[in-house]
């Protein structure tokens, strides 16, 4: 078994892995546990392989190939967090531009990105949960025709309310954070670009602390609370971040629990 932080060799892991740890240490659990890397004749970067010779037949190549998929979507789980990451800091960098114009625009450009980003993680949540539940066929999940898993939301919900109050806990922040990015994103972003206020004395800007949905610019005059794009958008980072923590730690329990139970080794 490999250590995520000192063995990964692929280089957006390694430029943004330290950062993401700090909240989600279990997406680098998760990797040592079940992903980690391998060599092979053409030094590719895949997974560790499943041992499935206690599967029977007819089962062993769908489970194979969920596995392979989860570790595909893990992975894409990382890159959009440290999508989220670099965005944070393009922010950042533009309120130190001098030209107004190109300040205003990078700003707004980088604020979009995170959300799109962040609004992805949540669509690989549902995902790599899907795909734990279609091992198990637990529920409706699914995949359909073109590939894609169908029911993870729900089930993932029932999952979580079925297994006590800390599940319960964590159904109530997946869906009020979900909610929150997804309002900032179609909100902010798509909707209503401009909805904001220059902070005074900086070059920063503020959005109004409560947004209603398809909010008007007209709206803008009415706002009394306003908070700084980017300690909203780091705000939401860290709790989106501990959130997927909190949801690995099930993750790893689930994945482990069937692999005891299908008898299903890791080739490490």
């Amino acid at each position: 078994m490999k250590n995520f932080l000192s063995d990964t060799r692929d280089v957006i892991e390694q430029l943004y892995g330290p950062v993401i740890v700090q909240h989600f240490p279990n997406y680098g659990v998760f990797w040592s546990k079940f992903i980690g890397v391998r060599d092979d004749v053409e030094d590719r970067l895949v997974p560790y392989g499943l041992n499935l010779s206690n599967v029977p037949g007819e089962n062993s190549e769908e489970i194979e190939r969920c596995y392979q998929e989860l570790c595909m979507a893990h992975y894409t789980l990382f890159c959009h967090l440290a999508g989220t990451h670099f965005q944070i800091t393009q922010l950042e960098n533009s309120t130190k531009l001098v030209d107004k114009k190109e300040r205003y625009f990078r700003h707004w450009e980088a604020f979009e990105l995170c959300y799109l980003h962040l609004g992805i993680v949540f669509n690989e949540i549902y995902h790599l949960w899907g795909l734990v539940f279609l091992m198990e066929k637990r529920g409706n999940v699914k995949r359909a025709e073109n590939g894609r898993i169908y029911g993870s939301e729900k089930e993932l919900g029932e999952y979580l309310n079925q297994i006590g109050q800390k599940g319960e806990s964590l159904h109530k922040q997946i869906e009020k954070l979900r909610e929150d990015v997804i309002i900032l994103r179609n909100n902010i972003t798509h909707f209503a670009r401009g909805l904001h206020k220059l902070v005074p004395r900086g070059s920063g800007y503020a959005i109004p602390l409560k947004i209603i949905k398809n909010m008007l610019w007209v709206n803008k005059s009415k706002t009394t609370e306003w908070r700084l794009t980017d300690f909203k958008i780091k705000q939401d980072i860290e709790n989106v971040e501990t959130l997927l923590n909190n949801l690995h730690e099930l993750l790893i329990q689930e994945f482990d629990y069937f692999r005891n139970q299908q008898k299903i080794g890791i080739r490490y």
